[in-house]
């Protein structure tokens, strides 16, 4: 049953937490700072709004676009159980989170947001503007005090990012926050209403840390969101504070030397930004899967199998494309038409009869994400936001079902809700001590440690690879060669067990011949140097493997060739460089001149 108009229920002080608690969870002692809680997060939103989104696709005010989220997850599903990585497609990359959960997580989140009463509404938004604020004053302290560490240390040295581990991050939940205050302030009485000198505060610190993000779309949607309030509202409240926001980031922008030449310096860079090839890269690989896309967080693994040296050496060594940098392209590449046509229909559907500050701060997050790349805490809460923004559900189930059948699908729905939120916070729960323990093994080079923070996080290829580091570096430091032999095996296993997780990413499998190499095993090293380049041909690292298996052998025309492409692939890379100059020396020196 909804909650009555005076209490925020259950779901409202549930869903209060998660709102607030979401933007901001994060500890320096976990291997992944804030990702593995905000991830456990999300499978408990999952389990509680799973059982919410069920029943709205029964009733008669929500059902439309209930049910066709629900196809969507279907085909997502469907997708990702295609995928070739079925643990890939529903849990995504380790620090991104975008496999399928994610989009169960959309999902929930709004089912969440669209079943709360009034008055839990009112409690969400208002834990919602906590979280942001929270945000925003830890950006401020940033950029007055430049802390170090991992945790609220500045961004690249000069960029504030909060709570959030990244500016782009940040920016999202600012430019929402700023687009709800302004919303609060358009009339005279709103479910959200705050007092005006609290928005015109919440609205000034908002504003100047959205600067000291550093982030230029943020600057945009500012600007955007003030015409609109201007254009819209015209009330003498929305200006001020609107005024308030303008005189802030002003100010911050003249205060802060270093960003404001980072970003003009920026300027020149945008056309020559690489996403209009990785979205090029990444249609032609759902060319090849129209249907159900490459599944649910394989974008990565779509675009480097298509191979572009050119979109290779524009990312640089070593960089990392995971995600689409396009929401629509993002939905659209990873589960293919059918699931671009529900989640369109999904979102026409659910848009209708929004209105207030948590349809803008829900469409504000979400245009950042037009070119910026989907979050697992934001994304779901711009669309818990909008939610919110939708009209009250005022039945469950359609009338015609009997008042007995009603209250057994109740009891059975709150059944499933504490089952399914059980298992989803013992999993989250298992999630963070394993990050914890994979934290503690790296750092203090405790293998032990880090095996057990491996095992208990078998969803990521990650925490596998880094207790394979953390035995090979106990084989490089052993006395004796039978256990630095030991030591290496242990580390091949823990890398095997990495590409078992993640078959599809190019790194873990050179490095997996490395360590073929260091156990003399030159045939098995070949094969995995081979199966990087079958995810990625132009991985540098597998090319250089490779030019060093030949200089073994002295097969020195063969390792020019493989230094060669590992040397277009990176112009900058000096090793590259300097081992192709060393294999064209020896081929001269035993063959008379070098190889064509």
């Amino acid at each position: 049953m909804l909650s009555g108009p005076g209490s925020a229920g259950g779901l409202g002080l549930f869903a209060a937490a998660v709102a607030a608690l979401w933007p901001i969870t994060a500890s320096s002692a976990l291997e992944t700072i804030s990702f593995v809680p905000r991830f456990a997060i999300l499978l408990v939103v999952c389990a509680v709004g799973m059982p919410y989104l069920i029943s709205l696709a029964r009733s008669s005010s929500a059902r439309t676009p209930a049910r066709w989220v629900l196809v969507f997850l279907l085909a997502a599903a469907v997708s990702a159980l295609a995928s070739r990585s079925i643990t890939l497609g529903f849990f995504g990359l380790v620090l991104w989170g975008n496999g399928w959960f994610l989009w169960c997580g959309v999902a929930c989140a709004w089912a969440i947001g669209r079943s709360l009463s009034e008055h839990g509404r009112r409690w969400t938004l208002w834990g919602l503007l906590a979280g942001v604020v929270v945000n925003g004053c830890i950006s401020l302290v940033q950029i007055a005090t430049k802390p170090s560490g991992v945790l609220l240390g500045l961004y690249h040295g000069s960029q504030a990012d909060g709570l959030m581990g990244n500016p782009i991050y940040l920016e999202m939940l600012l430019v929402g926050g700023i687009g709800f205050v302004l919303v609060s302030q358009g009339s005279s009485r709103t479910l959200h209403d705050l007092p005006f000198p609290v928005a015109i505060a919440i609205g000034a610190i908002m504003a100047a840390a959205l600067e000291f993000s550093g982030e230029r779309l943020g600057a945009a949607v500012l600007a955007l969101l003030l015409l609109v309030t201007c254009a819209r509202f015209r009330t003498r409240r929305s200006l001020v504070v609107g005024l308030a926001a303008s005189v802030a980031f002003g100010a911050a922008y003249l205060a802060s030397s270093t960003v404001l030449r980072g970003r003009i310096s920026s300027v020149s860079t945008v056309t020559s930004s690489p996403r209009v090839s990785i979205w090029y890269q990444g249609l032609r690989a759902l060319a090849h899967h129209v249907l159900l896309g490459v599944g649910p967080g394989e974008f990565s693994a779509a675009i480097t199998s298509e191979g572009s040296l050119a979109l290779t050496r524009r990312l640089g060594l070593d960089t990392f494309v995971a995600d689409a940098h396009d929401i629509l392209v993002q939905i659209l590449v990873t589960t293919g038409v059918v699931g671009f046509i529900a989640f369109a229909l999904f979102v026409a559907t659910g848009l209708r009869s929004c209105r207030g500050g948590g349809l803008i701060f829900g469409l504000a997050a979400l245009s950042v994400q037009l070119f910026e790349p989907v979050n697992i805490a934001v994304t779901p809460l711009a669309f818990l936001a909008i939610g919110i923004a939708s009209p009250l559900v005022t039945d469950r189930v359609p009338a015609r079902v009997p008042a007995r059948d009603r209250r057994a699908g109740q009891h059975a729905l709150t059944l499933l809700r504490v089952g399914l939120g059980g298992i989803a916070a013992v999993a989250g729960l298992l999630m963070i001590v394993g990050d914890h323990d994979t934290s503690t093994g790296s750092q203090d080079f405790s293998y032990s440690t880090a095996a057990l923070g491996a095992r208990l996080q078998p969803e990521w290829a990650d925490p596998a690879s880094t207790t394979a580091i953390v035995a090979a570096y106990d084989g490089f430091n052993s006395q004796e060669s039978a256990g630095a032999r030991e030591w290496f095996e242990r580390a091949v296993t823990w890398r095997s067990i990495a590409v078992e997780r993640d078959p599809t990413n190019p790194e873990p499998w050179a490095f997996l011949g490395q360590y073929e190499l260091l156990l003399g095993d030159t045939g098995a090293a070949r094969g995995d140097y081979e199966h990087a380049l079958s995810t990625d041909p132009w991985s540098t690292d597998a090319l250089m493997g490779l030019g060093l298996l030949a200089n073994r052998f002295h097969q020195w025309k063969d390792a020019a060739t493989w230094f060669l492409k590992a040397h277009e692939s990176a112009p900058t890379y000096r090793q590259a460089s300097s081992d192709l100059a060393v294999a064209l020396k020896n081929f001269a020196h035993t063959e008379g001149s070098p190889p064509g």
